[in-house]
């Protein structure tokens, strides 16, 4: 059993103990250059969907203010309009109040 447990671990063994290789160098190198390369890739989409989301935020914003400032123009022409019509009725006053 011993024998058996000695044979599989000694490669491991045998890597750890010996020095970096010109292919270790080379292999970290790929690796890293990899790297580099997958969170440059990521970096982009990340910034592509932020500006998505930055111009959505900002056109339904404007879109919002927009319906706002209209809605609120007709709201005021219509009470000048009722004021209008107020002034100009011959309605006493409180029979104007108590029928609103």
């Amino acid at each position: 059993m011993l024998l058996f447990i000695a044979i599989e671990t000694a490669p491991i063994f045998v890597k750890l103990i010996a020095h970096r290789s010109p292919y270790d160098f080379l292999l970290d190198e790929k690796e890293h250059v990899f790297a580099m390369a997958n969170k440059e890739q990521k970096t982009i989409l990340s910034n592509a969907v932020q500006n998505t989301i930055h111009y959505e935020t900002s056109v339904k914003t404007h879109k919002n203010n927009a319906r706002v400032t209209a809605e609120k123009a007709e709201v005021d022409a219509a009470l000048a309009q009722r004021l209008e019509e107020l002034k100009n009725s011959t309605v006493p006053w409180d029979k104007v109040v108590t029928s609103s």
